[in-house]
């Protein structure tokens, strides 16, 4: 996908997630379980999604010191070695959108799919997060952007949503870019915007203001942040390979719930964090695994939803420290801290930092440790 442009930052932290690239893959599974190659190649690089696990499903990684349990949604690599007890079974999606492979009782093993050229493989998320955005008690005060916000869209009639900080007030709503502006007046906290309004044009960043009824503006958020909470229109090329990446998923013999997984990876790969978002938020809360809420969590965080990150970061270290997946633990740990940082609570987020740097010390997880260190030294050592 050609990129439209590079939003600016002044802190970066990388959290993992996909991106998916062209490529077919034929080659059937393989008929046995192989174990995970030392050096993987470069058709090897794929991450596969976890759609489905009954009982105790495990994997562990070169150098780490524990088997850790799976749960729905978990993204493998090849570098993971799994464990599933006699009684256990678990069903993966491959990185070539074409696999649906199972992984049956007792298995032990790479995740069992295609070693051939990938469309889904690991990449680092570029997640800005400014020193300063606002505390949680002006947020509370003021209708900021909820969606769409640093993200591409494909819908040119966006659902424009905001934070409802004068109950029953009226909203005063505009939309401008370029030579677009245009205002209307609403008593609710959405709407869509409208098919007689002005066409958005394709490559043009537009900006969303609210302003509530006591002369609060979205835009206090943004003077704070100075994040660029542009939205942008894909052009009919783009929309167009999304589309056929989304029809790969429809075509899969999965279910609903698997589906809405896949289809908000393929929108977080090609930056359709609002769309992204909305998947997962449809999701029952009864069925949220840690995993999920750990990726709505991370979408909240690349939009510069601080305050709904941290909550959902927070949900997730609950739901994994109760799983005893400690790796999840420490990411989520570390993820909610980068939160804290972008509401001013530099105290909190040292603390989360510490605590996930302990985690991925206990797990061997050197790598993850050492880009955990990083982050608390640039805490300790900004202004």
């Amino acid at each position: 996908m050609k990129c439209r442009r590079v939003w600016p930052h002044t802190w970066i932290a990388l959290l993992w997630g996909i991106v998916l690239i062209s490529g077919a893959c034929t080659s059937p599974p393989p008929t046995t379980p192989t174990p995970a190659p030392t050096v993987a190649t470069a058709q090897d690089q794929g991450i596969h999604v976890l759609i489905d696990v009954q009982g105790k499903v495990t994997r562990t990684r070169p150098g780490w010191t524990q088997e850790l349990p799976l749960s729905l949604a978990t993204m493998l690599s090849r570098a993971d070695l799994l464990r599933a007890d006699t009684d256990a079974t678990g069903v993966v999606v491959c990185a070539d959108l074409k696999t649906v492979a199972p992984i049956p009782g007792g298995y032990l093993g790479a995740a069992p799919c295609p070693q051939t050229a990938p469309l889904v493989t690991l990449r680092g998320d570029a997640v800005v997060v400014r020193p300063l955005r606002q505390t949680p008690e002006v947020l509370a005060v003021i209708p900021y952007v909820l969606a769409p916000r640093r993200s591409f869209i494909v819908d040119d009639r966006p659902l424009l949503r905001w934070h409802d900080s004068t109950p029953g007030a009226i909203y005063s709503v505009r939309v401008w870019g370029d030579t677009l502006n245009w205002e209307t007046t609403t008593t609710a906290t959405e709407l869509r915007f409208p098919d007689d309004a002005p066409s958005l044009q394709p490559g043009t960043p537009y900006y969303v203001a609210v302003t509530d009824g006591n002369g609060r503006t979205s835009e206090e958020e943004k003077d704070a942040s100075a994040l660029d909470l542009s939205f942008v229109l894909m052009g009919d090329a783009e929309i167009a390979d999304v589309n056929s990446l989304l029809s790969q998923v429809s075509g899969l013999a999965i279910n609903d719930l698997a589906k809405a997984l896949l289809i908000s990876e393929i929108y977080h790969a090609r930056s359709l964090r609002t769309d992204a978002i909305a998947q997962l938020q449809g999701i029952t809360p009864a069925i949220m695994s840690p995993a999920v809420q750990q990726r709505l969590a991370d979408l909240y965080l690349a939009v510069g939803l601080y305050l709904e990150a941290e909550q959902a970061f927070n949900d997730a270290v609950d739901a994994y420290r109760n799983l005893g997946d400690i790796a999840g633990e420490a990411y989520s740990l570390a993820g909610r801290g980068m939160a804290q940082r972008g509401l001013i609570q530099d105290g909190a987020a040292i603390q989360d930092l510490e605590a996930a740097a302990a985690l991925y010390q206990r797990l061997n997880d050197l790598d993850a440790y050492e880009q955990t260190q990083e982050r608390l030294n640039s805490i300790r050592g900004a202004p």
